[in-house]
């Protein structure tokens, strides 16, 4: 019996099931698009990045020492592992042709012959690698994935980015970055009320660019005070009344901001590498920034939370801000997704009863304690299990090469 043969006869019928569905679905290289005048690539970095991530239930034994087997199997209908990748992004690029995928049940990883797809790219340059799975009771399912990918700096001709006009309407593809979406409610009171206090209703009376910079100024100084969970958030309304938040809450809100005015934005997620003061050093990890839209351009990227601290009030519209534009800092960081939560997720309260059953909704609780809410992006079932079962992130590795894989 051969080594799959072997793993199949220990691990049951559930992956010969999935064999049956299907070869893996591959998608051709596309090609390169880059961003136009006034914005440009500076120097780029090449990755190659490793996230592992399970669901699964914590173990259960019998209470006062009873002599039962001790339980930690969950139930799940029909589902998938989901994991998104920006294949073709103004600054971000993936070589669809390395991607690895594995898939676990139980405690046992198989690497060869899943039936894995890339669902994509989309007309944003987005996918997802979906891992299928039928009903099963398990105590945890799981994915590894590899890819390789090349980040670039952003660059930006301030001077220039400043005549970039008011389009009379946008085209089609950036309209879904105009609208309301999960966590980010451009159409709110709130947010409506907080864009209007810095436009006063004239945001076409001034350079497109300009307006930008002035809206994200705004954001930076409205928070006080920031719990550095990236993986977190509350309301956009209690950010904007208590003036606290999360990173993933300063994201929000600028790509509210933003959308409120006009200007098509939209949250960038990625992964790179942060200090972390519990452990003293750098580690990697989720990060969070934005990028609006500049017509006949493309996208310009700003990390509001890296900009805290800079001085942004005495810095005049016209001059360049660190982390706005241009950052060279953005190679080291490479992008997964534009969305807070990827497609196939559960909604937010879903996604929250099965994290934590005790929080319902983003916001406050009864004694003013603020109420943060877990983000799932990293990686999602497109079905809901049995509520015991909790999303737990078990590494992510990246190593930078030189050389590129990608310019041949």
């Amino acid at each position: 019996m051969n080594s799959f043969n072997q793993w199949i006869a220990r691990t049951g019928l559930l992956f010969a099931m999935l064999l049956g569905l299907g070869a893996v679905e591959s998608t051709p290289m596309t090609e390169q698009i880059p961003p136009e005048h006034p914005l440009g690539r500076g120097k780029f970095k090449k990755w190659e990045t490793k996230v592992r991530f399970s669901v699964g239930e914590a173990l259960i034994t019998e209470p006062f020492g009873g002599t039962g087997a001790p339980s930690n199997a969950f139930t799940c209908e029909a589902t998938e592992l989901v994991f998104p990748l920006v294949i073709e992004g103004n600054y971000t690029r993936t070589d669809p042709r390395s991607i690895r995928v594995a898939g676990m049940i139980g405690d046992r990883w198989q690497t060869e012959d899943l039936p894995w797809k890339l669902r994509g790219p989309r007309a944003d340059g987005t996918a997802e690698v979906v891992l299928s799975f039928p009903a099963f009771e398990a105590s945890t399912i799981g994915m590894e994935l590899r890819w390789v990918s090349e980040s670039w700096a952003p660059t930006i001709d301030e001077a220039d980015a400043i005549l970039s006009t008011w389009p009379r309407s946008w085209p089609p593809e950036v309209a879904p970055y105009l609208e309301p979406g999960t966590f980010i409610d451009s159409r709110s009171t709130a947010v409506v009320e907080f864009v209007q206090s810095i436009t006063g209703g004239r945001e076409r009376t001034a350079p497109l660019y300009l307006v930008a910079k002035e809206i994200t100024r705004n954001v930076v100084q409205h928070f006080q005070q920031i719990n550095e969970n990236v993986t977190r958030l509350t309301s956009l309304d209690r950010a904007l009344r208590t003036r606290t938040g999360t990173p993933a809450d300063m994201v929000c809100l600028a790509v509210a901001s933003l959308r409120a005015a006009g200007i098509p934005a939209r949250p960038v997620v990625g992964i790179g590498s942060s200090f972390s003061s519990g452990v003293g050093k750098e580690v990697n990890g989720w990060l969070l920034w934005c990028e609006f839209r500049l017509p006949g351009a493309g996208w310009v990227a700003f990390d509001p939370n890296a900009m805290r601290g800079k001085g942004l009030q005495l810095k005049g519209l016209r001059e360049p801000w660190p982390w706005f534009g241009d950052a060279k800092e953005l190679r080291e960081r490479t992008a997964i997704s534009y969305r807070m939560l990827i497609p196939g997720s559960p909604d937010p309260i879903a996604c929250s009863i099965l994290t934590n059953p005790l929080r319902t909704s983003p916001g406050e609780r009864s004694n003013g304690v603020p109420q943060y809410v877990p983000l799932c992006f990293w990686g999602w079932m497109s079905t809901t299990c049995s509520d015991e079962c909790e999303p737990f992130q078990s590494s992510i590795t990246r190593t930078n090469r030189t050389g590129s894989l990608l310019h041949r």
